[in-house]
C-alpha cells in the first residue's frame, strides 16, 4: 500500500482518520511538505505581504507590558529549571548514601526470594514479556548497529529499526525490496511460537526474511545472502 498523501513511498503508518502515510507524522511526508513550502511561497509573494507581517510583528511588540509580561515568564521558566535541577541533587545526595543503597539491595533481595517469583519472572520473559521490555529500548544494540553498518555498504537505503504494519520492528530493512535482515540473540529469542507469528505475519506483507543466530556475516556473506532472496 502507497501513501495515500501522495509521495509514492510505502505507507507503514495508520492515523486515526483511516489514511496511510509513510511517516509518523503527516507533516513529515515529503508531498505535504512540498504543499506546505509551496503555500508559505504564495503567500509571502504577494504584493506587500512583508511589509505587512513586519509591521504587525512591531505593534505586537509595542504593546503596554507585553515585554514586561515575557520578562517574567522567562523568570518563571528558569526558576522552575533551577528548582528540577536542585530536586535532581537532591535526590542523587539521598540515593548515594550507603545506608540508603544497602535498605535497597534488601528489599530487592527480598522481593526476589519470594516463593515462585523468579520462575514466574522467566515465563513471563519467556512468553512474550522479553519482547514488551525491548519496547522501551530506544537504542539499537551493538550487534544491530554493526550488521547495519554492513548493509548500509551494500545499499544506502537500508534503515534501522524499521516499522513495519504499524506493529513489528525489524532490526534492519531494505524497504525497496522488502527484505528484513534480523540478528537474533539467543536470550532474546527464545519464544519461538511467537517468533513464528510474528514473521508469518511481516512475510504475509510480501517481505522475505535473513536471520543471523549470534554472529554477524560479513559483507561478502550479506551480498550472497540478499542476492540468494531476490532470484
Amino acid at each position: 500500500m502507497l501513501c495515500e498523501y501522495g509521495c509514492g513511498q510505502e505507507a507503514v503508518y495508520q492515523f486515526k482518520n483511516g489514511k496511510w502515510c509513510c511517516s509518523k507524522s503527516k507533516n513529515s511526508c515529503q508531498a505535504v511538505k512540498e504543499k506546505i513550502s509551496d503555500a508559505s511561497k504564495e503567500v509571502w509573494s504577494r504584493p506587500g505581504m512583508k511589509e505587512k507581517i513586519t509591521k504587525a510583528l512591531k505593534e505586537g511588540w509595542n504593546r503596554p507590558g507585553l515585554r514586561e509580561k515575557q520578562s517574567r515568564v522567562q523568570k518563571v521558566a528558569q526558576n522552575r529549571l533551577e528548582l528540577k535541577e536542585l530536586h535532581s541533587e537532591s535526590a542523587k545526595r539521598f540515593w548515594s548514601k550507603p545506608e540508603v543503597k544497602e535498605k535497597r539491595k534488601r528489599l530487592i533481595k527480598k522481593s526476589w526470594d519470594k516463593p515462585g517469583r523468579r520462575e514466574k519472572h522467566k515465563e513471563f520473559m519467556l512468553n512474550g514479556g522479553s519482547a514488551h521490555v525491548l519496547s522501551f529500548v530506544k537504542n539499537p544494540s551493538l550487534p544491530q548497529l554493526e550488521l547495519y553498518n554492513k548493509v548500509k555498504e551494500l545499499y544506502e537505503e537500508a534503515e534501522i529499526e524499521y516499522w513495519v504494519i504499524n506493529k513489528y520492528r525489524l532490526d534492519v530493512a531494505i524497504p525497496s525490496l522488502k527484505v528484513a535482515i534480523e540478528y537474533d540473540c539467543s536470550y532474546w529469542h527464545q519464544n519461538k511460537e511467537r517468533d513464528e507469528k510474528r514473521q508469518s505475519e511481516i512475510e504475509f506483507q510480501e517481505w522475505k526474511f535473513l536471520r543471523y543466530r549470534n554472529y554477524i556475516p560479513s559483507v561478502e556473506q550479506l551480498k550472497k545472502d540478499i542476492f540468494s532472496l531476490e532470484v
